[in-house]
């Protein structure tokens, strides 16, 4: 996960449980990739309070959709990779057995004419 600073949005303060403010991050994990979230200051420090906090949808600027549009691009051009990996495992089989079935073919032909 990345801090993200967005100049000229209208983000909300929050302060965490340490009476900090808190920071603006953008999640990468899948499933709520894009989504931005508070997180103590001091978050991976020896005195983080480990507050948490999704950003309220309805807060919602262009900078964030724009963020949001790019994660869920990702999500398909990931899921797309998959599908042609998985595509072309499936052609390389198709191609195996067809050789499979032509050298077999060739084979029999050959006994026959014997």
């Amino acid at each position: 996960m990345s801090s993200e600073n967005f100049s000229g949005t209208s983000t909300p303060a929050r302060v965490c449980q340490c009476q900090r403010s808190c920071r603006v991050f953008v999640s990468k994990r899948e499933g709520s990739k894009g989504r931005r979230f508070f997180r103590c200051s001091a978050w991976r420090e020896e005195n983080d309070c480990g507050f948490f906090e999704w950003l309220d949808d309805a807060n919602h600027t262009t900078i964030d959709l724009k963020y949001q549009i790019i994660a869920v691009e990702e999500r398909i051009n990931q899921k797309m990779d998959a599908m042609i990996l998985h595509m072309e495992k499936s052609i390389s089989l198709i191609k195996l057995a067809f050789f499979v079935f032509v050298m077999m073919s060739f084979a029999v032909l050959y006994y026959m004419m014997k």
